[in-house]
């Protein structure tokens, strides 16, 4: 993924299921180059087994879409970015 080595994230927030890459791979490429970049995944898989491996693989929050509020997942962020 060649913007991780071009450009400077502060935080990268992903799905699992992703056209190309999946959010796993993202995680994965990030944790590979030691990347030291949050990263909050969005999905609606909600399997346990699904989190548990998003963060093994780095990030920092599982949030499922459909039952999370978007004003959760803004004050996480805003957590994060001050």
């Amino acid at each position: 993924m060649p913007l991780l080595e071009s450009e400077k994230f502060s935080l990268i927030v992903c799905d699992l299921i992703m056209p190309k890459v999946d959010g796993f791979q993202v995680l994965k490429m990030i944790k590979d180059k030691d990347l030291k970049i949050p990263v909050i995944i969005l999905s609606n898989l909600g399997q346990p087994e699904d989190e548990k491996h998003a963060i093994e693989l780095g990030a920092s929050s599982f949030f499922i879409k459909s039952d999370t509020p978007l004003s959760k997942i803004t004050d996480y962020i805003k957590e994060i970015l001050v």
